[in-house]
């Protein structure tokens, strides 16, 4: 997640397509996945890049889990846990 940081002002999106998790930011701007990816108007959770940070710098550890699990997604680093993201659309800004 660290070098993701620089790509995004505000925002970070994340859905998982089967196992390939992708990531957009600001304005639906593409910034990871592991596979190819074409922009449509699917539904990504949204979390604040700021909370982000603050889930990495609190955890204190090098590692960060996503997971899908059913309609929530969630970010894990050390014990600490993201998991209220909104969708995107329509929450998008």
């Amino acid at each position: 997640m660290q070098k993701f940081l620089s790509q995004t002002n505000n925002l970070f999106m994340f859905r998982f397509e089967g196992d390939n998790l992708i990531i957009l930011g600001d304005n639906r701007t593409f910034i990871y996945s592991k596979s190819s990816y074409t922009e449509n108007k699917e539904v990504f959770r949204v979390f604040s890049k700021s909370k982000v940070i603050e889930l990495l710098n609190l955890s204190k550890v090098n590692n960060c889990f996503m997971e899908q699990r059913e309609e929530v997604l969630t970010i894990t680093s050390g014990n600490l846990t993201l998991e209220l993201g909104d969708c995107c659309p329509p929450f998008c800004d």
